[in-house]
């Protein structure tokens, strides 16, 4: 719709044809072997600006410059299930020093899963159902 300057959604109208032909039986079947770029499709694109206006996006199209910011959390939760297999097995224990980048949890044996790593230095805290709490040193 953003591109058509009259505002008709012609995806719509194909989807209304493509049902009525359906209902009918009538299949489109090809005869050429070969496609090629249209010679005009370099005239048809949509211009980025124009697209932002139609989309009602004018007034948020301003540089957005990125800002380093370093965050430093006391303690961070590392989820045993980064996935949809199974959760990592913990092979670690509360009070034992991991070092940025240990294996805190293992993949289970005879299953689908991720090995879980830990992502800052310092003391596991807790040990839940569902993560592993590691407190920076």
């Amino acid at each position: 719709m953003f591109s058509c300057p009259i505002g008709l959604y012609p995806k719509a109208a194909n989807i209304n044809i493509k049902q009525k032909l359906a209902e009918k039986g009538i299949r489109y079947h090809s005869e050429q072997t070969e496609f090629h770029a249209r010679k005009n499709r370099k005239y048809r694109l949509v211009p980025s600006k124009r697209l932002i206006a139609r989309l009602g996006l004018y007034n948020f199209d301003k540089p957005a410059p990125m800002t380093n910011i370093s965050l430093e959390p006391e303690v961070v939760y590392i989820a045993k299930s980064q996935h949809v297999g199974a959760p990592a097995i913990p092979v670690v224990s509360v009070g034992d020093h991991v070092s940025s980048g240990q294996l805190i949890g293992k993949i289970p044996e005879n299953s689908l899963g991720a090995a879980i790593h830990a992502s800052i230095s310092g003391t596991v805290v807790e040990i839940g159902n569902s993560f592993i709490a590691v407190r920076r040193d």
